[in-house]
């Protein structure tokens, strides 16, 4: 049976300020309630602890009201009363469970209801404390929720119901504040058309005019990028820094951290720059803004003479990354460290991407990589040399290039040296064409002269030039020509230049009527260049090849062309791969891991948990723990699928074989995390202890001091007082913020109070307040000093 006893305290009338305290009642749980009634608005706002409790509610007027209100408390509340001159404060601080409404309608005068929100004004507070987990009287089935969908009622005669913009929050916007959309994008736009400087002034402008748009990280992004572009790097740094602080956990921190860490290293900041790079490539692995971080590291590494490890991450961003432009400065970059290095031969591998990747790339410092391809020559790598020179004399005249007639000479005499006769020829009739008496016209003149008699020849490389003049000479509609191009590409398949024949394709083409093997010497030599390719770990033209040639390659490959294609995303051909070998072959756990890794790459996940369970079973009956780390995949799908009793299980079996490591944070994260929702607290504790000891273990504290106070919370509920105080000294000894300070100091004092130390706790609490007076922590701890 529901009774109900109501025992009416000290009513407190001041002014216009009234202040109710009951007691009662409710199935044999008693609770109390709290009213403020006033006929003009009331500031009041609640604070929350890490459960989203309500720790106090604090509650502003003016000092006009309430000169005789002291403060009072009954078995549910303590009610502080504060003054000064021109305000009145009334702290309410919950001694159990509770819960505030507000209330600031008129309903004979309202003409809309809108969706319930939290209030900071209202006439009518109403606060319940109550030591059970339900609030006495309100059926949860009608209590409110903030997540449910509520439609403003309009009141007003014959109109129908409305509702107008609103906010993120579900709040009702004016259209006016929509203005700053239209300032945002003219400022893109000015950045697109390279406008640096007009985009600084308009970022202030912006920010100035409109402080609280929704649009401020992506304009301090642009204005970051215009600095950058500016290179006025000194006042990027607290500019980035800010926003790192501000807006952590925005999608533009990656490129944030990038430009941070770039300008440290630029001026010579290196300690920082390193940080920063650290950070980005922690982070934020997976962000292509980390993979051009490798570039500019390794640049930084070149500075400081470690051009091994420059190596080392121009080699990272250049197979990590999806874009064309961060590949192309790595292998860019990779090119002339191995020539500095004296090794040609690595040089000529990584600017041949360049030259067939991103072509265009070598035109932006002409002179410089003309210097470049004469190094390159220089070392007798003639092919690549005039390919770079090819690229930067394409389409310019003497008239555009300082050093054109030399470049000229170059072109023509590395294209003679590399055997490519009719581009030599044509290269050494431009020149003459240009300069009829230049510096070089009796050598060029020469030369070409001799490309004439190079016909007659009976090795393999005079061959070469006899296919190419015949082919010149009669042209591929004709006969003659139609033999020598498949001439040609037969001998180039007969010697191994496979990927030659395949940059014969399209001239192959004449020839295919007439000589229908065209296709066999095509199609073999996509196969043996693709096996090399891979072999050699070019996976992009591997993969390429069995594309474009729907070819497939011999069996023995299976396990590398495997791993290519993960690594290229081709995760078809991968799949097609791991089934076909868990038929065929005898190397069944590990085709049955990769199958695995497949199916979690590519988010499906459910039947990822059926192959990965395969793959447990097969390790335990052949005794070996190879692919343990697929426990790490294990989590992130149950992680994904929300399935928290088997994260639980998964992080338990994560700690038994990887106990200690850092990639054990996240999992154990994570526990806390589900933890918290169920408000386990000794759940929580056990893994933040955890946390904690990897931190220790590593002298890395990335989760402090979060993980601490979350402890410390933990162990109040569990009324572990004297732990309490182990773990916020602990906390202290840490690099942290005033308002960590502040907190830690806080949680000591109201352990060592409520554990009967008094000179202990007063202690604490003034250095809770002296660790930061405005923060909310220090000002709690001001308030229990007054007490004492």
């Amino acid at each position: 049976m529901r009774y109900l006893i109501l025992l009416l305290l000290p009513i407190f009338q001041l002014l216009a300020i009234q202040i109710e305290l009951r007691e009662g009642k409710e199935n044999g749980e008693t609770y109390s309630t709290l009213h403020l009634i006033s006929e003009e608005p009331v500031y009041c706002k609640k604070k929350l602890d890490e459960f989203e409790e309500i720790y106090e509610i604090e509650c502003q007027f003016s000092s006009r009201y309430g000169n005789k209100l002291k403060s009072f408390s009954n078995s549910y509340f303590d009610v502080q009363v504060e003054r000064d001159s021109r305000t009145t404060t009334i702290k309410i601080q919950p001694r159990y469970n509770s819960v505030v409404f507000s209330s600031d309608y008129d309903i004979p005068t309202i003409q809309y209801f809108y969706p319930r929100k939290e209030k900071e004004f209202a006439k009518h507070w109403l606060v319940i404390g109550f030591k059970g987990t339900k609030i006495p009287y309100i059926n949860s089935k009608y209590s409110y929720n903030p997540n449910r969908i509520s439609f403003p009622v309009e009141l007003k005669y014959k109109n129908t119901p409305f509702v107008g913009p609103l906010d993120v929050d579900g709040h009702p916007i004016k259209e006016e504040k929509s203005k700053d959309v239209s300032e945002y994008l003219n400022l893109k736009s000015e950045f697109a058309k390279g406008n640096y400087r007009d985009v600084l002034k308009m970022v202030h402008q912006i920010l100035n005019k409109y402080p609280d748009t929704l649009f401020r990280p992506e304009i301090i992004i642009y204005q970051i990028r215009a600095l950058f572009k500016l290179k006025e790097y000194q006042k990027i740094i607290n500019i980035a820094k800010g926003f790192l602080r501000d807006y952590s956990s925005h999608e533009g921190v990656p490129e944030v951290l990038l430009y941070t860490a770039y300008v440290h290293s630029k001026l010579g900041f290196l300690a920082y720059a390193k940080y920063y790079f650290q950070r980005l490539f922690e982070e934020h692995k997976d962000s292509e803004f980390s993979n051009l971080g490798y570039v500019y590291y390794g640049d930084d590494r070149i500075y400081q003479g470690k051009r091994a490890e420059a190596i080392r991450y121009y080699k990272k961003a250049l197979y990590s990354t999806k874009d064309k432009m961060i590949a192309t400065k790595a292998a860019y970059r990779l090119g002339n460290v191995y020539l500095k290095s004296l090794k040609p031969d690595e040089a000529e591998f990584y600017l041949r991407k360049v030259v067939e990747g991103n072509p265009d790339y070598f035109n932006r410092k002409p002179e410089a990589n003309y210097k470049l391809a004469k190094d390159l020559a220089d070392f007798n790598k003639t092919i690549i040399a005039s390919d770079i020179m090819k690229i930067i004399l394409k389409g310019k005249s003497f008239d555009v290039l300082d050093d054109y007639e030399n470049m000229l000479k170059d072109l023509a005499v590395w294209l003679d040296m590399s055997g490519r006769v009719e581009e030599a020829y044509q290269e050494y009739t431009r020149y003459l064409n240009t300069y009829a008496y230049g510096m070089y016209d009796k050598l060029i003149r020469t030369n070409r002269d001799k490309l004439l008699f190079k016909r007659g020849e009976k090795n393999v490389t005079k061959l070469f030039e006899n296919y190419n003049k015949l082919i010149e000479e009669y042209g591929l509609d004709s006969e003659v020509g139609q033999q020598a191009i498949y001439e040609k590409a037969k001998l180039l398949h007969d010697i191994g230049e496979y990927s030659m024949v395949l940059k014969l394709e399209n001239d192959l083409e004449f020839a295919k009527k007439a000589f229908p093997d065209v296709e066999n010497v095509i199609r073999d030599s996509a196969i043996k260049d693709a096996e090399i390719k891979l072999n050699n770990g070019d996976c992009g033209t591997a993969i390429a090849h069995i594309f474009k040639y729907n070819i497939e390659l011999p069996h023995r490959n299976d396990m590398k062309l495997y791993r290519c294609a993960m690594k290229s995303g081709k995760y078809q051909l991968a799949e097609k791969l791991a089934k076909r070998n868990l038929e065929e072959s005898n190397q069944l756990l590990d085709w049955e891991y990769n199958y695995a890794q497949v199916l979690i790459k590519t988010s499906r996940y459910k039947k990822f948990l059926e192959v990965s369970d395969e793959v447990i079973s097969l390790m335990e009956s052949e005794g070996t723990d190879k692919y343990l780390n697929i426990y790490y995949d294990r989590f992130k799908a149950f992680d994904i699928l929300e399935d928290n009793e088997n994260i639980l299980k998964t992080v338990q079996l994560l700690d038994k074989y990887f106990n200690g490591t850092y990639r054990n944070l996240q999992p154990f994260k994570r526990i806390v995390s589900i933890a918290k929702e169920r408000k386990d607290y000794f759940m929580i504790e056990k893994y933040a202890r955890k946390i904690m000891e990897i931190q220790r273990r590593l002298n890395s504290y990335v989760e402090t001091p979060e993980i601490e106070i979350l402890l410390i919370t933990a162990l109040k509920h569990q009324n572990k007082l004297e732990d309490v105080i182990d773990v916020a000294n602990e906390l202290l000894k840490r690099d942290i913020d005033s308002g960590a300070k502040a907190r830690a100091y806080y949680e000591l004092g109201t352990a060592y109070q409520s554990l009967g130390m008094d000179d202990k706790a007063k202690e604490s609490f003034k250095k809770s307040y002296e660790a930061d007076p405005n923060n909310s922590w220090g000002k709690l701890s001001k308030d229990y000093l007054e007490f004492f």
